[in-house]
Formats: C-alpha cells, sequence, structure tokens
C-alpha cells in the first residue's frame, strides 16, 4: 500500500493533519463498519468460488492521523488493511458465490474457480475547514487483478474509492475512521461491479457449467426464543474484569454450519454485562469479524493492554474447533479458517492458552463451545481426513491462572437445543451462571457450576444417543464466579 499525502492547506493555528502508512504491527482501533460491506450493484451472480489473496503483512497494514485539535494533539491509527480484507469478503460475496481470503496464491488443487489480487495504488487526504468544523475527504486509488488457478488474466480493474463527512468542530478519530471506512466501501463496490459485468468473466464463468444467476433465497427459521437469552440477576459493574466473546456460525469456506454459535455468543455477552462486565470491556466478535487477524490481535493486544492485576479475564468461543491429525493439537477455527490449512489459517489452542496466561489478571476464565475430535457436531476436519478416535490435547497447562470449561473431551462431539437456539453446553453454563448453580450462601462457584451442567448435558446429549460431557480443568475452582444474594 502506498504513503499518502497531499491535503488542502490548514487554516493557522487550528488543524495540523498528517498523514502515513505504518507496515507492521496490530491496529488498536477498529475502523468505523459502515465499510465492512457495500451494497453492490450486479446482472447476475457468478457461480465461482474465488479467493482474494491478502499477505498478512498487508492486512496488518494501519494509517496513523495526527492533529491538532486548537487544545491538544491528538494521534489516531485506522486498520486500513483490515478493512480491505473484512470489506472485500463481505462486498464480493454479492458477486461470487463463494469468497475466501488466503495469505499467499492457493495451488491449482485448492479448488478456487478464480483467483483475486487487490493492490492500493495511492491515496490522498484533504478537508476543507469551516467555522462550524471541517469536511474531511479520503481517495483510494487501487487494483484488483482477476486470474484463473493457472495465472492466466482474465479482468484487471482499477477504480478510485471516496470518503466523505463532516466532523463537525474538534475531530475526532470515530470521524476519521468514518472517512477512511467509506473509501474502502466505495473502492470495493466499484470493483465489485465491474468485474460482474466485464463479458471475458461472464464467459469463464459460463465454462464452468453451471448456471449464472442470483443464488435462491433460502426460507428464514422462526426465530427462536430461549430462557438463558435475557439474565434474571444483575451485579455491580466492576471495571477491572474483561472478556474476549467469540461466536462463528456460518464460515467463509464450504465448512458445516457450527449451528446457534452465534446465538450462544450474543447471549454470553448478555450475562457478563449482567455480571458487572461494562461493555466497553468486551470486545464482542461475531461472524465475519472474528477473523484470524482480528483475533490475534484481540490476544495479543487488545486483551495486555486491558487486563488489570486484580481483575478477571473470559475468553468465549463458540464455532468449529479441528484437530490436526499429525501433531494431535486442537485449534480453534476462526470466520476465514481453512480445515486443510490449520498451521496458517486458525488458532492453536496451546498459543491461545500461552497468550491468556501471560495477562496481568488475577484468572482467566476459558469457556469453549467447541470440539476437537472431527467427528462433527462443532468440529471440522480436511477433506478426506477420518475422524479422530485418539484423544486430542486440549488442556491448558498446569500450574497457570487458566480455569477451563469445555463442551465435551476430546473424542466426543457437542450438540444443540433446536426448542432453546444454543449449544447444549452453553444453555446450560448460562442456567447455572444466572442462579441455577448457586450454593446455599448465594455463590456460584465454577465447581459448583460444573457439578451443575454436567449432568444436564450428558441427559441431553443420552437423548439425541450420543455423548458428551464437559470439562473443567485449571486453577482454583472454589473462588466465587459470581453472587447471586
Amino acid at each position: 500500500m502506498a504513503n499518502s499525502a497531499g491535503m488542502s492547506r490548514p487554516r493557522p493555528g487550528f488543524w495540523l493533519l498528517s498523514l502515513a502508512i505504518l507496515t507492521s504491527g496490530c491496529t488498536t482501533l477498529n475502523l468505523n463498519p459502515e465499510g465492512r460491506q457495500s451494497a453492490i450493484n450486479v446482472p447476475d451472480k457468478l457461480p465461482l468460488r474465488a479467493a482474494v489473496v491478502m499477505p498478512e503483512e498487508e492486512t496488518a497494514k494501519i494509517y496513523t492521523q495526527s492533529f491538532f485539535d486548537g487544545v491538544k494533539s491528538v494521534h489516531t491509527r485506522s486498520a486500513l488493511g483490515q478493512t480491505l480484507q473484512d470489506t472485500l469478503t463481505l462486498s464480493l460475496g454479492q458477486v461470487f458465490d463463494g469468497v475466501s481470503v488466503v495469505q499467499a496464491r492457493p495451488a491449482k488443487s485448492a479448488g478456487y474457480d478464480i483467483v483475486l489480487s487487490p493492490t492500493i495504488t495511492g491515496s490522498r487526504w484533504d478537508y476543507s475547514a469551516h467555522l462550524a468544523g471541517a469536511e474531511a475527504r479520503f481517495i483510494l486509488n487501487g487494483t484488483l487483478t482477476a486470474e484463473d488457478p493457472g495465472g492466466a488474466n482474465l479482468a484487471v480493474v482499477t477504480k478510485e474509492g471516496r470518503g466523505s463527512s463532516f466532523l463537525g468542530a474538534g475531530i475526532g478519530a470515530p470521524g476519521f475512521e468514518t472517512v477512511v471506512s467509506k473509501a474502502v466501501g466505495d473502492l470495493v463496490k466499484k470493483w465489485g461491479e465491474e468485474l460482474a459485468a466485464a463479458p471475458a468473466l461472464r464467459r469463464y464463468a459460463l465454462k464452468s457449467g453451471r448456471p449464472v444467476g442470483r443464488a435462491a433465497p433460502q426460507p428464514q427459521a422462526a426465530p427462536v426464543a430461549s430462557d438463558v437469552d435475557v439474565p434474571r440477576h444483575r451485579a455491580k459493574e466492576n471495571a477491572d474484569d474483561v472478556a474476549l466473546v467469540v461466536g462463528v456460525e456460518n464460515y467463509s469456506s464450504e465448512m458445516p454450519e457450527a449451528e446457534f454459535a452465534e446465538r450462544d455468543a450474543q447471549a454470553v455477552k448478555a450475562h457478563l454485562m449482567a455480571l458487572g462486565l461494562p461493555e466497553r470491556n468486551i470486545k464482542f466478535l461475531l461472524g465475519s469479524q472474528a477473523t484470524r487477524g482480528r483475533l490475534e490481535g484481540a490476544l495479543e493486544d487488545w486483551l495486555p493492554r486491558m487486563a488489570k492485576p486484580g481483575g478477571r479475564v473470559f475468553f468465549y468461543f463458540s464455532g468449529h474447533g479441528a484437530p490436526d491429525p499429525e501433531s494431535r493439537q486442537a485449534f480453534l477455527v476462526p470466520w476465514d479458517g481453512e480445515p486443510g490449512l490449520l498451521s496458517k489459517t486458525a488458532l492453536p489452542l496451546k498459543q491461545v492458552y500461552q497468550d491468556l496466561n501471560a495477562l496481568k489478571a488475577k484468572q482467566v476464565v476459558v469457556v469453549l463451545d467447541s470440539c476437537f475430535s472431527g467427528a462433527g457436531g462443532r468440529s471440522v476436519l480436511a477433506r478426506g481426513i477420518r475422524p479422530l478416535v485418539t484423544q486430542i490435547d486440549a488442556s491448558p497447562a498446569r500450574g497457570g491462572k487458566i480455569l477451563l470449561f469445555a463442551a465435551s473431551g476430546g473424542a466426543e462431539i457437542t450438540g444443540t437445543l433446536k426448542d432453546q437456539g444454543h449449544g447444549i453446553f452453553t444453555y446450560y453454563f448460562l442456567k447455572g451462571l444466572d442462579g441455577e448453580a448457586q450454593d446455599a450462601s448465594g455463590a456460584v462457584t465454577p465447581r459448583g457450576l460444573y457439578d451443575y451442567l454436567k449432568p444436564k448435558v450428558q441427559d441431553a446429549a443420552s437423548g439425541q444417543s450420543r455423548e458428551q460431557t464437559p470439562v473443567l480443568e485449571g486453577a482454583e475452582t472454589a473462588e466465587t464466579l459470581v453472587r447471586i444474594r
């Protein structure tokens, strides 16, 4: 991505603005979600599975903005690389049957029909100062190249994306991020519309033998309401506690759905807020927001900055787990993960534990509604690999600060309660946390919670003709999680 220069002359003594690009590190500010998905006007959806090549260093690139607001110097950072990746994935899904992000050009055998390579060729930033504030404008130039799996060129699209916003008196970080996000969305929209109409690309799609047209609308299931969606009890705010909550139900690649995973995550967030966690202390990544890059950024940057020595950290993941058949190691699969490329696209569970164990918090509570057998449920395997029959190493190291609740043992699969719209484990975990597992003093301890949910989960799984036994491992299990009264 090119460096950026060029802006209108600032009003003397008021606006001093510069814009630069850093080429490494994880962003600490997310761009406004307005630019994540742009509505693309396409004549027909192309029956092609697309790979978007975004090397890790490109995804990690950020913009910094520095300015003087009349009182103090303000410095902000905008996750341009990550926003470009997310917007491409979401928006181009309106053009192609499937879109996956890969860090390097995939092999012909990977199963993709088309390979897309985005390049930012230039940018500029300027604004017009007014008495009431300023109108900020960001212009982003870029090229999107489309090739077949063998490298033959199909289309080259060069466009300019524009974003602008009246920021009002006292420009702030959210205003800058909105402008950059709009420019990214506009650029991707123009790329997508030209690709969809490109004659060479449409002829290539017809050769696939699949009909060119819009996907048939899927029937919408009736909404499900559960008695754990709204917590019954509330505790006082505790600003020392923080949480990372992740739910992935539908994946960017052709993986089975992790049924109700996102509803699980939403309910967990609601219960954590009821336990006293301020919403500002909860990083909530749902669906396509839960990319590998963003999860790594949350684990390696956001949580270390937010965790406090006297506080508690909660990490919840609902979605697919996956085993590596050779190493017998467990992985958490992010939205853009690939079961056949776990080491490059998924999160090794041992590394997640190491990152969490290194935090300054007094305790880290990990809750995983995933499984790692590869035999179904919330677990996946690469094509052609048989489900594992031996135990997968999914446990944290002994002697650390991690307290682990897991949905099942390593050789089991997880299940759901369709009438409640939740995973069996998460449903009973939240029931217990909300008071069903309290002791005579009104306290819910980890051991008390586990003793409550274990038989509930086992009985529900038995009713589905399978076995599922939750796991409790790690740090002190007698400490109170929440006090109901």
